[in-house]
């Protein structure tokens, strides 16, 4: 491996780390009154994306790339804590709508607030030519992890 791609990989490896060291983080800040995993927080942030309209299980299976089972499964255990609720489409009654509840809004919100904070932090003292190269750098990688993930063909 070539020096900038070493450096380039020990870059992304504890880009990741530290990404995932901050949402445990933030999650123990949350845990000592709530016990949600960080797959369950994001279930929730995908519920909260399209606000009290609230997403279908097809939505959200796609948004967040699993099966229709796996959603039906998180579904029924958030409604079960009380952060979401479900109701059946007025215009089409075999599909569901899932919605968050006042407190799912609550940790929608929190983990919202903490990525704002922490791009805030990140773009902090960059050029606008640094921020549109970074945001341009970061498209293409997703592009990457997109097809491997055979989300693009």
């Amino acid at each position: 491996m070539d020096s900038f791609s070493e450096k380039l990989n020990k870059s992304i490896l504890q880009m990741y780390k530290d990404v995932v060291n901050l949402e445990d983080n933030a999650q123990k800040n949350l845990n000592f009154r709530i016990k949600l995993s960080i797959s369950e927080i994001h279930f929730l942030e995908a519920v909260g994306a399209c606000g009290k309209k609230g997403r279908t299980i097809s939505e959200l299976a796609d948004a967040l790339g699993v099966s229709k089972p796996s959603v039906t499964v998180a579904v029924t255990k958030l409604e079960k804590k009380g952060f979401v609720t479900k109701f059946h489409n007025q215009a089409d009654g075999r599909s569901v709508q899932v919605i968050l509840t006042h407190e799912g809004s609550k940790i929608s919100a929190y983990y919202q607030y903490f990525r704002r904070r922490m791009v805030k932090k990140i773009i902090n003292g960059l050029t606008d030519q640094e921020k549109e190269y970074l945001v341009r750098a970061f498209q293409k990688i997703n592009v990457y992890f997109e097809e491997s993930l055979g989300r693009i063909k």
